[in-house]
């Protein structure tokens, strides 16, 4: 009996270990400014603080040549910030992510589950 419930376990523990991943990724999911903004730079001309500064508007046309992975890290990036750096405007910050989500759930195909997380954060704080 101690052996079948080791196995069951083992099978549970792997399970859970297999969602974490498929949820959260396998890598680091909070992308380093710099290696963003390179990104950034190579499909869009854009930079970071463009996203700050740019009327969403001009900001759009830009992004419509970024890749949704890119766009997904910006949110997270930019969510980063709003949470733990003070320098900038919260409300500024905040306006941008949601525009930017928005822009994501109509322009891409792609879900991402910390997108819609962020999205219900930030709609929730409203």
């Amino acid at each position: 009996m101690g052996a079948t419930e080791r196995g069951l376990g083992i099978l549970i523990e792997s399970f859970a270990d297999f969602l974490q991943r498929l949820f959260e990724g396998n890598g680091n999911t909070e992308p380093s400014e710099k290696e963003l903004e390179k990104e950034l730079i190579a499909q869009g001309n854009l930079r970071l603080k463009e996203t700050l500064e740019l009327p969403f508007s001009k900001l759009l046309i830009k992004l419509k040549k970024i890749n949704t992975k890119e766009l997904d890290r910006l949110v997270v990036f930019l969510y980063g910030k709003m949470i733990n750096d003070k320098s900038y405007s919260v409300k500024l910050l905040e306006r941008t992510i949601i525009q930017l989500i928005n822009f994501l759930d109509e322009e891409r195909n792609e879900f991402s589950l910390e997108r819609n997380n962020i999205k219900n954060s930030l709609l929730h704080n409203q």
